[in-house]
């Protein structure tokens, strides 16, 4: 966060604090958001998430924080923008390694703000630290449903290992798999299957990989066999704001995940002699992939998981078929690059 400052020891101080009143459930991280410097995240049945401005004594006089405010009142909240969430604002005493703490932009809904001014700072303890969670929990539990267009499964593939030059690496790849038919217009019938399909995946808690999951992951597992343990973790339907927002946060952790756009192309397993077969065959092309890896890692390394040839294990006599279906499959996959910002 550039318009107001805050160095290192007073962000320690502060997240120590926010550890101290709010318990075990409670994760702080620093974060590289317009608004806020700390993003706390609560282990709730709502998957309470805040931001917390840390500032000196003499921040509410200063025109830092003037501009900040006008920046609050003036600001476009997007859908899906990962600065929707209530902020608080904490003024921390370095000396006395103390705070006072209130909130500063709470939300009647996902698109409704309310910037506080003047702000009601009160000593950080027990019971007002209470108070705000009641606030703030009420706050996030104001979430929006997704367009029809983006209701999607999400698919994650971890990765945890050492590359073969030293560098340890942990990432994950990303993808979904929309839950609409792909039909130009929403016709009785099709309404009805959507309607149906919708309770099957918010009440199913596991979703079965079909053909394309499995030959994603057969891949996946081919390209890191020898560097990483590849693990599917459970899926998960995005349904709602909130479940866009956690996926946001893959790329805004401080040394979080880098992300590459990847495609896997698959082949036929063929046993014929010769340099020229290849372009009789048209491969399967497989994209809206990404790849999120965290630091620290060889980037010349990474870059070079952009694109990636696997042989299938089909010989060219079922080729025709099963490219067909994986081709047809494929067009259920939705890219998740640019929610990753």
């Amino acid at each position: 966060m550039e318009l107001i400052q805050s160095d290192k020891r007073t962000l320690a101080i502060a997240a120590n604090l926010l550890y101290k009143f709010g318990g075990e459930t409670t994760h702080v991280q620093v974060v590289e958001y317009d608004l806020f410097h700390l993003l706390v995240s609560i282990d709730d049945e709502c998957n309470t998430r805040y931001g917390v401005v840390v500032a000196e004594s003499s921040i509410l006089d200063s025109d830092a924080y003037k501009n900040y405010l006008d920046i609050l009142n003036k600001r476009v909240y997007t859908r899906d923008n990962p600065d929707n969430v209530p902020i608080l604002l904490m003024v921390v005493d370095a000396f006395m390694e103390s705070a006072r703490i209130g909130v500063q932009l709470g939300w009647c809904s996902e698109f409704t703000p309310i910037v506080y001014n003047p702000i009601t700072l009160k000593q950080m303890d027990n019971e007002w630290t209470k108070i705000l969670y009641t606030l703030v929990k009420a706050m996030s539990s104001t979430i929006t449903m997704l367009s029809s267009e983006y209701l999607s499964i999400q698919k994650t593939i971890a990765l945890n290992g050492i590359h073969n030059n030293g560098f340890r690496f942990s990432g994950a790849i990303l993808y979904a798999r929309t839950i609409i038919p792909h039909i130009p217009q929403l016709t009785a019938q099709t309404k009805q299957q959507f309607e149906e399909d919708a309770a099957q995946y918010i009440y199913r808690p596991k979703f079965e990989n079909d053909e394309l999951d499995k030959a994603i992951l057969e891949c996946t597992q081919q390209k890191f066999a020898n560097v990483a343990d590849v693990n599917q973790r459970n899926d998960k339907m995005l349904f709602t704001s909130i479940d866009v927002q956690d996926l946001q946060f893959y790329g805004k952790e401080l040394g979080g995940y880098n992300k590459i756009r990847i495609k896997y192309s698959l082949l036929p397993t063929i046993n014929i002699t010769g340099e020229n077969w290849q372009q009789y065959i048209t491969p399967i092309s497989l994209h809206n992939m990404t790849l999120c890896i965290r630091e620290p890692y060889d980037k010349q390394w990474a870059l070079s998981l952009d694109h990636q040839i696997f042989t299938s294990d089909v010989n060219l006599g079922e080729w025709v078929k099963y490219s067909e279906l994986i081709n047809k499959k494929s067009e259920s996959m939705i890219d998740l690059f640019d929610y990753i910002i």
